[in-house]
């Protein structure tokens, strides 16, 4: 990942004779790496955390409606 990064760095500078035909491949391939890294390290977490929390929430709603429907027909809760 970080080999392929600086590696790439020298054609995004446009260092060598003819860099700049190959300056903007060189440059979506830095930055396409970098958003893959971020989702994958930093927002991929994160909204599995949400996901995770908003379906613990849904199931104690669950359990407490069942229980309130257990106690209205006059069973055990």
């Amino acid at each position: 990942m970080y080999a392929q990064r600086f590696g790439s760095l020298p054609v995004a500078l446009a260092l060598s004779e003819g860099g700049e035909v190959r300056q903007p491949m060189s440059v979506a391939v830095i930055g396409g790496l970098f958003t893959s890294t971020l989702l994958t390290l930093l927002v991929i977490p994160v909204v599995y955390l949400m996901l995770d929390d908003l379906m613990d929430k849904a199931r104690a709603k669950i359990r407490r409606y069942n229980a309130y429907r257990r106690l209205r027909q006059g069973g055990r809760a």
